[in-house]
């Protein structure tokens, strides 16, 4: 037997809406850890870094970026 459970629309909207919020929150708290880590001899990498809230990416743009992150 299967359980099924019906959610009305005007609370599924909610739902949407505090998990967007929740996953914005949870981005910009991985940040704040992540960016601990980053070496730091100019400062270009850690200040490279930003959050897209919208997905939760992480991302920070310089051309050695990636290789830091893979080499240490």
């Amino acid at each position: 037997m299967k359980n099924v459970i019906v959610i009305a629309p005007d609370k599924l909207d909610k739902i949407f809406g505090d998990c967007k919020r929740a996953q914005a929150y949870v981005a910009i708290a991985a940040f704040h850890d992540c960016n601990k880590f980053c070496k730091v001899k100019t400062g270009r990498l850690r200040n490279s870094a930003r959050v897209n809230l919208l997905t939760g990416e992480l991302i920070w743009d310089t051309p050695y970026a990636k290789r830091a992150y893979y080499l240490g």
